[in-house]
């Protein structure tokens, strides 16, 4: 019995070390191929990058098309879904979203729970305000209320802004920070939607200015709103997956060779972005 056991316990270890006793986890593109759909968030409102027809529900935009493009080189059919700052993230991280592709900015903080393709576009931060305002360069938004995006770090850049003018003399920790919470030289307030920031600082209620990408306040300025002249802090926007996903070396070599054959050029002008 002793030496049957003995044998037994030997095969198992020889099939181990072969392999042949694991289950080795489809990768990403092997599990999207036999699905043949891939998901992929895209912002509804953001002109120029996403916006979805709310009449045919149709999405237009430099991202969307992008996305429509890197789906096709994979072989894969894509399902959007709409994403806003503050959820496009968790979406990949929850594993409901296999990309997203939404002005995100890539970040050292967010690099350690997702992987970033290269950047296909950058931005700059910028802040928007009311025109009948005295707002008209950063040192004005002293003791103001700044509307910015929920999960973004755009209220750090600005005060990051603020510290390189002499404005505020420290800056806190940006891994403890909390924009919420912050006071000192201004206060911020967060929205989970651009369009209520937006709209809130049109009708001149509970905020005096809005911070974000330059995109962003361009997509959503109105009459009576303009932007400042001083922007900061470069934003280079990537598609987003999960970490270690083997989607993103796929797409860097299409990303790579759009931006060098003219394509990427090509859809920045063609909604204006360029």
């Amino acid at each position: 019995m002793k030496v049957f056991t003995k044998i037994i316990a030997a095969l198992a270890l020889a099939w181990v070390a072969l392999g042949l006793g694991t289950v080795q986890a489809k990768s990403d593109f092997e599990r999207l191929s036999e699905l043949g759909t891939i998901q992929i968030g895209l912002k509804n409102a953001v002109g120029g990058f996403g916006y979805k027809d709310p009449t045919t529900g149709y999405y237009v935009g430099m991202e969307a098309d992008l996305a429509r493009l890197i789906a096709e080189e994979l072989g894969l059919s894509p399902e959007f879904t709409t994403v806003t700052h503050s959820n496009r993230l968790e979406m990949v991280a929850m594993g409901n979203l296999d990309l997203v592709i939404a002005t995100c900015t890539v970040t050292e903080e967010r690099k350690q729970r997702f992987d970033f393709s290269i950047p296909y576009f950058t931005d700059m931060v910028g802040v928007m305000v009311r025109k009948s305002s005295q707002i008209r360069k950063l040192s004005d938004l002293k003791d103001q209320t700044v509307g910015v995006g929920r999960n973004t770090n755009t209220p750090y850049a600005l005060l990051s802004e603020l510290k390189k003018q002499g404005l505020i003399a420290e800056l806190p920790d940006e891994k403890s920070f909390d924009p919420q919470n912050w006071e000192g030289f201004l206060r911020f307030k967060l929205y989970d939607y651009y369009e209520t920031l937006r709209d809130d600082l049109f009708a001149g209620k509970n905020v005096d200015a809005f911070c974000g990408d330059y995109s962003v306040l361009e997509s959503n300025r109105k009459s009576t709103l303009m932007v400042l002249s001083e922007t900061f802090d470069e934003q280079p926007f990537a598609v987003v997956a999960r970490k270690g996903s083997d989607l993103i070396p796929r797409i860097n070599v299409m990303l790579k060779r759009w931006l060098e054959d003219g394509t990427i050029k090509g859809l920045l002008m063609q909604y204006g972005l360029d």
